[in-house]
């Protein structure tokens, strides 16, 4: 049998098909569908937090929420963007924080395996007053 390499998926152009695995040679290969047990669907955790005052740093989440990856993303509402940066940290501080995102700018935060980030734990700041983040987390 000829060695398979993460390139060889060939598709049925045009017909809808699903793709199909193929050897070098471009023979079809046997495949095996298999349904997972006892898988479990992802929740999510989504919103909006706004800063009322610049220089007066407040939680991005008003309660507890774990995520093993959340996006960021500098917007003070859905499709309106900051005047400007966004400063995020795991302390109240003063525009100090270590992260600065530009309007419209994104970060993504994973969580080492097996832990969790706390959104509760991390603290917004901004540039300018009523600006904010949007963020998605994948519990």
């Amino acid at each position: 049998m000829a060695a398979i390499s993460p390139h060889n998926v060939a598709y049925a152009k045009g017909t809808g098909a699903a793709p199909t695995l193929v050897d070098d040679q471009t023979n079809p290969l046997p495949v095996t569908n298999v349904t997972p047990t006892g898988a479990a669907t992802a929740t999510y955790i989504q919103g909006f937090k706004t800063v009322a005052a610049t220089g007066t740093p407040e939680l991005m989440k008003a309660t507890t929420g774990l995520v093993s990856s959340v996006v960021i993303q500098g917007y003070k509402a859905q499709g309106t963007l900051n005047t400007g940066n966004v400063y995020i940290g795991s302390v109240v501080t003063d525009a100090t924080d270590p992260i600065a995102i530009v309007p419209g700018g994104s970060i993504t935060i994973d969580a080492p395996p097996g832990k969790f980030i706390d959104l509760n734990t991390l603290y917004i700041d901004v540039a300018t007053a009523a600006d904010g983040v949007g963020y998605f987390g994948v519990v």
